[in-house]
């Protein structure tokens, strides 16, 4: 998402064509995201529980990539992804926690594999969407897509039934 050089069509690196390094120094630089956002789930996950922290991490990616819907300089656009990125990955780490703490312990295992079995085919499936769309010269169609995603991930986490901070785990099913 890089504004240097901005080209769209086709995706495939040629041998003789110099690629410029700062597309591996933005990615480099939004890797180093996940710590803080790791940081960030450790610190708000006990003290506001996993509904609240993963709407609010939920909230601050969708902050973070708005701006991007318009065309940003390449240190903006950088620290605009690593915000995003940072709230995703501090979103996973609660989810992570949360969805485990769903289920009775007779099917917690199943639960939580369907749930991260889910996760990961979105996984997959985005970053495909993402280049496609991006590649395509649809950046602000790929930015309302992504948002609209955490709108509505936003929405279905908050109504969940019950968070369990401070819950016992349950062992029956109801």
């Amino acid at each position: 998402m890089s504004n240097t050089g901005s080209r769209c069509g086709s995706t495939v690196l040629h041998l003789d064509v110099p690629q410029d390094s700062s597309l591996y120094i933005d990615v480099f630089i939004t890797s180093l995201a996940e710590v803080p956002g790791i940081i960030l789930a450790a610190i708000v996950v006990d003290s506001i529980g996993r509904k609240r922290s993963i709407a609010a991490m939920f909230i601050l990616a969708f902050i973070f990539l708005l701006p991007l819907v318009f065309k940003q300089s390449a240190i903006i656009t950088t620290g605009l992804l690593f915000g995003a990125r940072m709230s995703a990955i501090g979103t996973f780490t609660v989810v992570s926690i949360y969805a485990p703490e769903l289920y009775p312990t007779s099917v917690r295992a199943t639960g939580a594999g369907l749930a991260s079995s889910m996760g990961r085919i979105g996984g997959m499936i985005c970053p495909v969407v993402a280049v496609g769309l991006i590649t395509g010269c649809h950046q602000t169609t790929a930015i309302i897509l992504f948002e609209t995603l955490i709108v509505l991930s936003t929405v279905v986490v908050l109504l969940f039934p019950y968070d369990t901070k401070g819950r016992d785990l349950s062992d029956i099913v109801t």
